[in-house]
């Protein structure tokens, strides 16, 4: 079994806003990282699962929304299950700029003649997720990494998510275990 965590990465709010802004919500969540511009969260309590994966990214996107609207600032919000499917949401001031699906497939119907790897990723737009981390120099290459198929410069999802985080200059400790090695 691969790797599973649910990140927030959110620009311009320091870990006080984000603690505030945590009790005030209630959401119980830990900070992974806080550098200058970027505070990391992790939400290591609603790791995802198969038998909740649903409601969980439901679960994920409210409590993104409700922090970047009240914290009047970008977040990325991150949920990889089992290094099978990685699903990234943007959020300006808790409006939906950005998401994407690498995997649509991944509980899909096992009764089906397509697969998992016949079905591309679902990629909204991403030149507003560059803009949004100031990064639009990166459209093109964060584009490819967001299309790509495994085996092509990585194996799992949280190395695609490790690139794509690097791309967008964002902390590294939104990824994988290191957002648990940190918190």
């Amino acid at each position: 079994m691969g790797t599973s965590y649910t990140t927030i990465t959110f620009r311009g709010s320091g870990p006080e806003a984000v603690r505030d802004a945590l009790e005030e919500q209630k959401i119980q969540a830990s900070i992974a990282e806080s550098t200058g511009e970027y505070t990391v969260l992790n939400l290591e309590q609603t790791s995802p699962t198969l038998d909740r994966f649903y409601q969980q990214q439901d679960e994920l996107r409210e409590v993104a929304v409700g922090l970047s609207k009240r914290l009047e600032a970008p977040a990325l919000a991150a949920m990889n299950l089992d290094d099978e499917l990685l699903l990234l949401w943007a959020f300006d001031k808790g409006e939906l700029v950005f998401q994407y699906d690498s995997n649509p497939m991944v509980l899909g119907c096992p009764v089906c003649s397509y697969s998992s790897e016949t079905v591309p990723a679902e990629i909204s737009d991403v030149g507003r997720l560059t803009e949004l981390f100031g990064v639009p120099q990166n459209t093109r290459a964060l584009r490819s990494w967001l299309r790509r198929g495994r085996g092509l410069g990585f194996l799992d999802e949280t190395s695609r998510h490790r690139q794509i985080v690097r791309l967008l200059g964002l902390p590294e400790a939104g990824v994988g275990s290191e957002a648990f090695a940190k918190a």
